[in-house]
């Protein structure tokens, strides 16, 4: 069975501890919450992790990225004189290396670990915030906060064997 922490957000002063989260039922949500597989040496923090009551859960994903590439772009190899797309290394190195795919792999993998304390992964969302900027990049506030200029959210595929994989890397 796994250790585990499971911290809501700090600010609430809600700490959830177990030794055994399978004994423990998270119901609702749990904004930044901090997950963590000893088996497989890793944390993460998900940004919002929805419970529901039979124990399905769904992830939502929050980016401020410029643009999301969903299909990868070929660079010129010198060394081959050709136009090649770079892919992840191995054991994935089948998969194109966008960060539209980086961010399927980081929803599989925090969706990997909470499966494997009981919770069943019915969906995975990335929401994909766009917020105005200045030439040199930097957000352009008001009141203290990035205006916002639209949102979009897409739903991931669920990347399980994948995620698996790479997760065994860190065993």
């Amino acid at each position: 069975s796994y250790e585990s922490i499971l911290n809501r957000d700090t600010n609430s002063n809600d700490i959830l501890k177990s030794e055994h989260l399978k004994d423990t039922i998270l119901i609702g949500k749990y904004p930044e919450l901090i997950v963590y597989s000893n088996k497989y040496k890793i944390a993460g923090k998900i940004d919002l992790p929805i419970f529901n009551e039979d124990k399905s859960f769904i992830i939502k994903d929050y980016k401020t990225d410029k643009i999301i590439n969903f299909e990868p772009t070929a660079y010129y190899n010198k060394k081959t004189n050709k136009k090649e797309i770079k892919y992840f290394k191995s054991p994935i190195n089948y998969i194109p290396n966008t960060n539209w795919n980086k961010y399927q792999l980081q929803i599989s993998i925090y969706a990997a670990i909470l499966e494997n304390y009981g919770y069943v992964f019915k969906g995975g969302y990335i929401n994909h915030i766009t917020v105005a900027r200045d030439r040199n990049g930097n957000y352009i506030l008001e009141d203290d906060k990035p205006i916002i200029i639209s949102e979009q959210e897409y739903e991931i595929k669920y990347l399980k064997d994948e995620a698996i994989k790479i997760l065994e890397l860190n065993k």
